[in-house]
């Protein structure tokens, strides 16, 4: 499967009106309809085959919109990219271009508290076979420092909005890469 993401349309009016936030979902939105076109199933695919830029907005989008409630809203919502290196490895390389070196500190941060809740896991329970599935990543969540999440999550909602501007700055100078002007 081969994805090459169109330029999404948008009015100058909405380009030139949108907030930062309304600006990222519509910068992602192809890319979202794809995964509910294909099916997730081919998700991975989907990721690998975005350009950089593309790939960039989507790492952001998914910490920032499962985001709402904090890192551990986070957990809840998304558990399995906890313990999926192809997720941390993509929000890496996202926050390092876009430049957001307070919430890159902060992801580091968390993805060190998740590796050691991992740790702690394993010198318990021996891993199944196929590494983590959905009884192993809740047991290991749960497992998470609550102090240390507490903490996590104060530093994300501190950084986060001038996180999702930096974003915006990020998407207005790249427009023309990523929207086609219409009307």
């Amino acid at each position: 499967m081969s994805l090459t993401v169109p330029l999404v349309p948008i009015t100058a009016t909405e380009l030139g009106s949108f907030s930062a936030d309304r600006l990222l979902a519509r910068a992602v939105s192809l890319i979202i309809r794809q995964f509910s076109v294909t099916g997730p199933e081919h998700s991975r695919e989907i990721v690998a085959g975005l350009d950089p830029l593309r790939g960039t907005l989507f790492g952001y989008w998914v910490l920032h919109t499962h985001g709402g409630n904090a890192l551990s809203g986070f957990c809840t919502e998304l558990p399995h990219r906890t313990v999926d290196p192809q997720f941390w490895a993509l929000t890496e390389r996202s926050l390092l271009a876009l430049g957001d070196g307070p919430l890159l500190d902060v992801v580091r941060r968390f993805q060190r508290e998740v590796n050691r809740a991992q740790a702690a896991y394993r010198a318990t329970v021996p891993m199944q076979r196929g590494g983590w599935d959905s009884t192993a990543t809740a047991r290991m969540l749960d497992l998470l420092d609550p102090a240390a999440m507490r903490a996590l999550d104060a530093a994300y909602r501190a950084v986060a909005p001038s996180s999702l501007l930096r974003t915006g700055e990020f998407i207005r100078r790249n427009e023309t890469a990523l929207f086609a002007v219409v009307g």
